[in-house]
């Protein structure tokens, strides 16, 4: 058998069309993946900001949690039926609600835990800068501009609204509640009558809470250029009708009594955020007494900046609730002794 020859140029020829035919494929993949990326670039569009997405394949449970590193999380709020979910503190305690930013609703649901909180003035100021700030934040944004996946003009919520208009703050209710470090004191205070006084008192966080910050405004006005002095204000300090409601016993939740007949105030300090103590207040002796199972977690100089609001302000609010007139002079007019 004989077979033809082949030239060089024919193998040449050969050569260089399957080195094209390589350099074409190899041209068409990086194209593919060009493609690709542009593919998975666009579909970033809808979920590049879902970091904090839920994954549990519930559509109730779809979420993106707020964080001030995700730059733009609030384009996930276009999407169909999805929240932003803001924790928010209250009042520096340990204690946080979960405020539910429903932009197609035009609304922020809070959800409180613990709803007798809601009197708290500092806790509602936190929520109305949310509910201002976001608004004209996303306007000047030109987030309402993006109008591809929802055309916020068209939806009855936004009809005839300024986009810079407040949010409206709904405060859900009938959630679980939960126990409170003072209503859990009052519960054992009921359950064993054989160790409690039926006289005591026991209050919430909120009335540390209230000493200390306004204490503490107080001391900051006092450095200010030209203002008045710390002793100026501290004489002239006057305590509003909610602090007073304490003594006179109108509180909002049940077994609320007022202090006349009362020999121990019992109430919970919350410092720094995780850290409890028991303050306890013996009104017919003028002293303050604090019990602290971490006896070596604070060097006492800086517990006493902690107590300090208590014993220098409380006489005023004895005095100013106008039913403790039976105290001794002293116990409304000058500081209280403390003992650790």
């Amino acid at each position: 058998m004989t077979t033809a020859p082949v030239s060089h140029s024919t193998l040449k020829s050969k050569e260089k069309d399957e080195e094209e035919e390589e350099e074409e494929e190899k041209e068409k993949e990086e194209e593919d993946e060009e493609k690709e990326k542009v593919k998975d670039k666009e579909t970033d569009k809808d979920d590049h900001y879902l970091a904090n997405y839920s994954n549990l394949e519930f559509k109730q449970l779809d979420f993106v949690v707020a964080s001030p590193k995700k730059k733009g999380w609030f384009y996930v709020m276009s999407q169909p039926n999805r929240y932003v979910y803001v924790p928010v503190n209250y009042n520096g305690e340990f204690h946080w609600v979960l405020a539910v930013v429903a932009l197609k609703e035009w609304c922020i649901k809070v959800y409180d835990s613990m709803s007798s909180s809601r009197t708290n003035i500092k806790l509602c100021s936190e929520i109305q800068k949310l509910s201002t700030m976001l608004p004209k934040y996303l306007e000047s944004s030109g987030f309402f501009e993006q109008k591809e996946r929802t055309n916020w003009p068209v939806l009855e919520t936004y009809q005839g609204k300024n986009k810079s208009h407040p949010l409206e703050v709904i405060h859900v209710i009938g959630i679980a509640q939960q126990a409170s470090s003072s209503l859990l004191m009052r519960e054992r205070h009921v359950r064993y009558p054989e160790y409690y006084d039926s006289t005591d008192r026991i209050l919430d966080l909120n009335f540390y809470s209230n000493f200390k910050q306004r204490y503490d405004k107080m001391s900051k006005e006092a450095t200010t250029v030209g203002g008045r002095s710390f002793t100026q204000l501290i004489n002239e300090f006057e305590w509003d009708e909610d602090m007073i409601n304490y003594v006179r016993g109108f509180r909002p939740y049940p077994g609320g009594m007022d202090w006349i007949g009362a020999k121990r105030i019992f109430a919970v300090m919350n410092l720094n955020k995780t850290h409890f103590v028991t303050l306890e207040i013996l009104l017919h002796e003028g002293r303050l007494d604090v019990y602290d199972c971490q006896l070596m977690g604070m060097e006492h100089a800086k517990f006493l900046t902690f107590i300090q609001p208590v014993f220098e302000l409380l006489p005023k609010l004895l005095k100013q609730s106008g039913i403790m007139k039976h105290l001794p002079d002293k116990f409304l007019s000058e500081p209280w002794e403390f003992e650790g």
